[in-house]
């Protein structure tokens, strides 16, 4: 007859102990002298359960222990913002004979993270489990960027500087060169259609920018033409 005699007793729970015997026998709990094959157990400590029937009997030392959480529990981080460009990483240890699941069925322990969400992580072993949850919150950090195709620096207020516009960034370096590669311009400021304190020509010129990304601490660079009209 093959009975487990080493139980856990988790927190704020009764052990419900099912000792049934597949075949007709009678049991006794000792010292209280119960003879039912099921009880609830509140108290860590040593049982001792007789079972038999007419042809034999067998004694049992049944052992209940507190269980250790620290072997399931998990600390994730606290509630977090977050970049999807920059996913959080969580690693839970737990011990290695522990089961899991994740609230939203995700397979791995380990996992990346770029979506928001209520992460719930529950852990189990020996009968007990625990669960921890994080809320993330996540934001597409890209560069928010505008700039015109065409500007008229006519002084009328209107459209009258070209420079880059938006948000999350700041400008690094930004060039405007003349149809023949001339720099006409080499400042992070906005260009007033000017060049060596006179008016530049009509036509079309080409700028090159380089910005930082101020969130993801990232510099990017991009270029493009632009039409100086008045």
């Amino acid at each position: 007859m093959n009975l487990e005699t080493a139980h856990f007793l988790c927190k704020d729970r009764l052990l419900n102990l099912d000792v049934t015997q597949s075949f007709h026998a009678d049991y006794l709990w000792l010292p209280d002298s119960s003879t039912i094959p099921i009880r609830e157990i509140s108290d860590i400590g040593s049982y001792t359960l007789e079972i038999f029937d007419r042809h034999c009997l067998q004694k049992f030392d049944i052992q209940v222990e507190d269980f250790d959480f620290n072997l399931i529990e998990v600390h994730l981080t606290s509630d977090t913002s977050i970049c999807k460009q920059r996913p959080i990483e969580i690693d839970p240890l737990i011990d290695p004979t522990a089961s899991f699941l994740w609230s939203d069925e995700n397979l791995q322990l380990h996992r990346i993270i770029s979506e928001s969400g209520l992460y719930t992580l529950t852990t189990s072993l020996n009968g007990c489990s625990t669960s921890t949850s994080i809320q993330i919150q996540a934001e597409d950090c890209s560069t928010q960027l505008y700039l015109p195709n065409a500007f008229s620096p006519n002084q009328d207020g209107i459209n009258d500087d070209f420079f880059p516009l938006g948000n999350f960034f700041e400008v690094v370096s930004f060039k405007i060169f003349d149809r023949w590669g001339n720099l006409v311009h080499d400042a992070p400021s906005p260009w007033h259609g000017s060049f060596k304190e006179k008016e530049a020509a009509i036509g079309v010129y080409t700028y090159s920018l380089n910005i930082r990304n101020t969130l993801l601490d990232e510099e990017e660079f991009m270029k493009g033409d632009v039409i100086l009209s008045r």
